[in-house]
């Protein structure tokens, strides 16, 4: 990707970010909510995070909530949760129901979760930075793993499954793990 398109992507996801927090502070205001600050700093970093992935010359790494993001920070890379995005922009109804509106365009079907289908109509907008890598892994949902995959596919991104073992008291299953590791590690410096 080119400086420019990934200039013009941070922009089209900052104006639905702020056109969010926007829409969030204006019901905040109507029926005010004691903010709690650890909730504050967590939104703030969120935040943060999500534009950090826009920079030009930043390496992202689209991940499922379960892959550690230590691994992505000591390699120099990003790690990207598009769930995390698209969560962001919920109080955007209007970016939302595109998004939505998009996925099922493609040929997704109506009843799958909206996060689902906010994310793959917010890759295909160009909402959503363009991962370097994307990475799945067993989630709490079923349904992200091939989604990501799908995206990944589409948009050009190398996919890698990380393949958690349910069994973790084994040092066959640690030696799998970390073998997994070792090789996703060597994916981000390459």
């Amino acid at each position: 990707m080119d400086h420019g398109d990934r200039i013009s992507q941070g922009e089209r996801f900052r104006k639905a970010l702020m056109e969010s927090t926007a829409t969030l502070e204006g019901a905040r205001k109507r029926r005010p909510v004691p903010a709690l600050e650890a909730v504050r700093k967590r939104h703030q970093l969120i935040r943060d995070q999500l534009l950090a992935a826009f920079q030009p010359g930043s390496t992202v790494v689209w991940r499922t909530f379960l892959v550690p993001t230590e691994l992505f920070y000591a390699t120099g890379a990003l790690p990207f949760t598009p769930e995390m995005a698209c969560a962001s922009l919920s109080p955007n109804q209007d970016v939302i129901t595109r998004c939505v509106e998009r996925a099922e365009v493609l040929g997704h079907d109506p009843k799958q979760c909206s996060f689902l289908k906010t994310m793959i109509g917010a890759a295909h907008e160009g909402l959503l930075p363009t991962p370097d890598l994307a990475v799945g892994s067993l989630s709490f949902c079923a349904g992200i793993g091939p989604i990501l995959q799908d995206v990944a596919d589409h948009l050009g991104t190398p996919y890698a499954y990380l393949n958690l073992p349910q069994h973790t008291d084994s040092p066959a299953a640690v030696d799998f793990l970390a073998s997994q590791l070792r090789s996703l590690a060597r994916s981000c410096v390459s």
